[in-house]
């Protein structure tokens, strides 16, 4: 479950609380202190697998050599993807003198071994996701497939494990990274998806800003509440200095922490509305007054806030009354 996104998490979680029969049973894993748990779930801890069975793993799996099979046992730990990993390094390299000490070092190790032009690729791949294979060229990521970094599942290329694309995406550089969201936003065909590789490749500009509003319009027309938060989030970040819309977009990303359940977030938004930094329009300070009394402990001063939105210029009543999503 540590995988799955947070939107995809709660349309799992919202079926799984429906289930009504007694034949069907979800089982999920999750890594320890990672992830979230269903509503309604009985919890198991898995305790790391005995020696005897990390052994019997490798020799199933790989068959090491016997002399370092008790090594790699300790080593890993009982995590068997590690032990696998390790057994792997052994075949590949018997002289090893010492093992990786980490399932990260070991998975670097491993990648380090991989051409720069391949690496590229495999960037490109951790960042899109799962591309088809008629995307990049097989014969481009062919020693990763031999390595088993890279799997053909279905038609579309996909890491063989997820720490694998984030040790990938990790080890790039900042420049590295920017590029291969550039080289994303060209070939997705979603326009989420675009906005996202954009604001992940771009500096702030007015044009980046809007097609992040549009994006946040869509994940809300798709009922991804999660995903608007994320897209408002960027399009007040992507929003040039002296810009006259970051209170409207402010505005819009307190809604959407309001209705997340988010109302300290809220409320500070709100907050720094009414402050005047940056300067609101009138409809962006009314929604903020509506929003503000709500954290404030002060019951007179939350009135006087209320009564100041009577006094907006320029502010129909019927407009007011319809600002609820923060009451």
């Amino acid at each position: 479950l540590q995988w799955c996104d947070p939107t995809s998490f709660g349309a799992l979680d919202y079926a799984v609380r429906r289930l009504d029969s007694p034949a069907l049973t979800v089982l999920a894993t999750r890594r320890r202190s990672t992830g979230s748990d269903f509503s309604a779930a009985e919890q198991l801890d898995i305790p790391p697998l005995p020696r005897a069975s990390v052994i019997d793993l490798i020799r199933s799996r790989l068959g090491a050599r016997e002399r370092r099979i008790i090594e790699i046992a300790e080593t890993s730990a009982g995590n068997p993807m590690f032990a696998v990993e390790l057994a792997r390094q052994v075949m590949s390299d018997p002289s090893a003198a010492r093992l990786p000490d980490s399932l990260r070092a070991l998975l670097d190790r491993r990648l380090s071994a991989i051409d720069v032009s391949t690496r590229s690729v495999l960037l490109d791949i951790a960042v899109r996701g799962t591309p088809s294979a008629a995307g990049p060229d097989l014969d481009e990521v062919g020693t990763a497939v031999r390595a088993d970094i890279i799997v053909v599942d279905d038609g579309r290329l996909r890491f063989s494990h997820p720490l694998l694309a984030t040790a990938v995406s990790e080890s790039a550089s900042p420049a590295e990274l920017r590029a291969a969201h550039r080289r994303a936003a060209v070939l997705a065909t979603d326009p989420i998806a675009v906005a996202l590789h954009k604001a992940r490749s771009s500096s702030p500009s007015d044009d980046l800003a809007a097609e992040l509003d549009e994006a946040v319009h869509i994940a809300l027309r798709r009922g991804d509440r999660s995903g608007a938060r994320v897209l408002a989030r960027l399009a007040v970040a992507m929003t040039p200095p002296g810009t006259e819309s970051p209170a409207e977009r402010l505005i819009q990303l307190a809604g959407l922490e309001a209705a997340l359940g988010n109302n300290d977030r809220a409320h500070a938004l709100a907050a720094q509305i009414l402050e005047g930094n940056p300067t609101p329009t009138v409809r962006a300070q009314a929604t903020a007054l509506v929003a503000a009394p709500l954290s404030t402990q002060d019951p007179d001063r939350a009135i006087d806030m209320m009564l100041e939105i009577v006094d907006l210029p320029g502010m129909p009543l019927k407009e007011i009354c319809g600002l609820a999503e923060f009451a």
